[in-house]
């Protein structure tokens, strides 16, 4: 878990066991995530808006690199006006 502790909110949405966890939940998954946020509850606004972010993607593997680079720059730039607003 300590593996999670420092994450952003782009490392959680990028990672693929948070993912799975978000698009595909089991029992496993769930007990962790749910331990993790027991133990790091601070990290709840950050697992809820990667969650929100990759549950509002459709994802397409036949992306180009720039064009994935452009989807993240709007999301980054999406998070710094949510934050500080």
């Amino acid at each position: 878990m300590e593996k999670y502790s420092g994450y952003s909110v782009e490392q959680f949405a990028s990672d693929p066991d948070f993912i799975s966890w978000v698009k595909t939940p089991d029992s496993l998954s769930r007990r962790f995530w749910r331990e993790f946020l027991i133990d790091d509850p601070h990290m709840k606004c950050i697992t809820s808006q990667a969650k929100a972010i990759i549950l509002s993607l459709e994802f397409n593997d036949k992306l180009t690199g720039s064009e994935k680079e452009a989807i993240w720059d709007h999301i980054q730039t999406a998070i710094v006006h949510e934050t500080s607003s």
